[in-house]
């Protein structure tokens, strides 16, 4: 669900649902079909955990002595704010009293904060690739927990791995709940980084004026099984690929043919 759906739906839920809502201080019937300018009298925050009310406040932008039409686009600008934090897996913002005069309102925002990663772990990932993944990755202790992060760590392990030759890398990001912690989850890496992935052969199409053998050689990285080379890896490096692509074109230059180009380049696997 994107963020523009999500905003819109708590939106829905907290100022469509309840047509009329009972208030506390006077018993106020606040029709919520009908739009109204309130100047905020205050704001309380409920559900935080690891953030106080007052940087919760400062982000909502609702502040003291504000004007506000409810509802409206400034309340729908307060939640989007929130959200944009990624703090948090639920933002609602109500009305939780009015003040005699009917023309002051105070606000509650309730939230419920993403939980926080207690500890990072990794199965079928050797000691020291986890070294070096756990310094791509960036991760720290008291991180919170979102589908993005799961996903941005996801795109670095398997970027990882291919640079070693392992194309077909999966990853299954695993969760369970930290008993000893509030809020806290436990974060799993399993990996699978399947075969290596080596080149079994090169082949050009197009090519009437240059040796095979030639244009092979031009690529310093990327070598299929035709040449005996025991110092020469045949493992395919995504990394270095467009490089020798650069080379190939070099060699078809050094021939002679200054207008030769790549057309098209498949990899098949």
């Amino acid at each position: 669900m994107n963020l523009r759906r999500t905003v819109l739906l708590v939106i829905m839920a907290v100022l469509s649902v309840p047509a009329t809502a009972q208030l506390r201080q006077d018993e106020i019937t606040v029709d919520y079909n009908s739009p109204k300018k309130y100047v905020i009298g205050g704001v309380s925050v409920e559900g935080n955990h690891y953030f106080s009310p007052d940087q919760i406040i400062q982000v909502s932008g609702l502040q003291k002595g504000l004007t506000v039409t409810v509802p409206g686009d400034d309340m729908a600008s307060i939640v989007e704010r929130l959200w944009l934090q990624r703090y948090f897996e639920d933002v609602a913002v109500v009305i939780d009293s009015i003040a005699p005069s009917r023309d002051t309102a105070f606000f509650k925002i309730s939230i419920t904060e993403r939980p926080r990663v207690s500890r990072w772990t990794f199965s079928g990932v050797r000691q020291g690739e986890q070294k070096e993944l756990l310094e791509r990755l960036n991760l720290r202790r008291g991180g919170e927990f979102s589908d993005y992060v799961a996903k941005t760590a996801t795109d670095i392990i398997k970027r990882y791995y291919k640079e070693k030759g392992f194309l077909l890398t999966e990853v299954n990001v695993q969760t369970r709940k930290d008993t000893l912690v509030r809020n806290a989850i436990r974060v799993n890496f399993a990996v699978n980084r399947g075969r290596k992935v080596k080149i079994k052969k090169i082949t050009f199409t197009g090519n009437e004026n240059v040796k095979e053998s030639k244009l092979v050689r031009s690529m310093k990285k990327t070598k299929d099984a035709r040449l005996i080379n025991f110092f020469s890896s045949k493992k395919f490096n995504e990394k270095e690929y467009p490089n020798d692509k650069r080379s190939l074109i070099s060699a078809f230059n050094e021939a002679g043919f200054r207008d030769a180009r790549i057309v098209r380049d498949t990899i098949y696997y």
